[in-house]
């Protein structure tokens, strides 16, 4: 059979040798999308499904006061969960539910290991709440710990609204000033007092100008004066008499 074309050739004209010369990259193109759809799939079943990325282990970094199986139970992970299946901010948010834990950050250590490290709170000082001995960090939290409380911290006294501020006076002193420190009293924000081991009591007013005030103490504490006023750190004052020198070791 033939036919004419526009031009007025004979042109000759098989069907089976048209279907003989059919491109193949149609062909290949279908196939290799098929075979990305099943690869995409694949890897979607490893990461989301399998066993073979699933968590093994969760390692536990930063911790003093609280011990990393307490880090662990909170963070209620179960092993053998996908490592991709777990949420890092939620993880995060159980384990900053633990007193003693200031913030917590959540990695994936790939393939099958869950990081949490720990920012644990600083404590200052204690505070007696409802028959409980509580430690007090930097900023007034006040939280429990399971265990011995460690030795030699301040207490503190006074409202809870003005807790913050002795808390911040105790965290602003040099840690020889802060070993001085027998007690904390604060009636409000702008009236904090400190009681010394030595006996000299200490105004120190607001919690402001904490590095001025602390070096005025520091330069007025070896005349062992009865009470100390550092309140305006610009114009210190001392009352009483000279309190007598403390016994070696104290």
């Amino acid at each position: 059979m033939t036919v004419t074309d526009p031009e007025r050739r004979v042109v000759p004209f098989d069907e089976a040798a048209r279907r003989r010369t059919v491109p193949a990259r149609p062909r290949r193109r279908v196939l290799l999308a098929v075979l990305l759809l099943a690869l995409a799939g694949l890897l979607g079943w490893l990461v989301w499904w399998s066993p073979v990325l699933a968590v093994r282990e969760v390692r536990v970094l930063g911790t003093a006061q609280v011990s990393a199986d307490q880090v662990r139970q909170a963070a209620g992970v179960q092993l053998g969960t996908p490592l991709a299946r777990v949420s890092a901010s939620e993880v995060a948010a159980r384990v900053e539910a633990i007193g003693a834990v200031q913030g917590a950050e959540v990695r994936y250590g790939w393939p099958n290991t869950l990081v949490v490290v720990v920012t644990e709170r600083t404590p200052v000082a204690t505070v007696m709440i409802g028959g409980e001995r509580l430690l007090v960090d930097g900023t007034g939290v006040s939280y429990a710990l399971d265990g011995p409380l460690p030795a030699g911290l301040p207490d503190v006294q006074g409202a809870v609204g003005a807790r913050a501020a002795a808390a911040g006076v105790l965290s602003a002193l040099p840690q020889d000033l802060a070993a001085h420190v027998r007690w904390v009293r604060a009636t409000s924000v702008d009236d904090v007092v400190l009681g010394l081991r030595s006996g000299t009591r200490v105004r120190w007013g607001a919690d402001s100008d904490g590095a001025r005030k602390a070096a005025v103490l520091a330069a007025l504490l070896p005349q062992r004066p009865r009470q100390i006023d550092v309140s305006a750190p610009d114009l210190p004052t001392t009352r009483g008499g000279r309190l007598p020198q403390a016994p070696a070791g104290q």
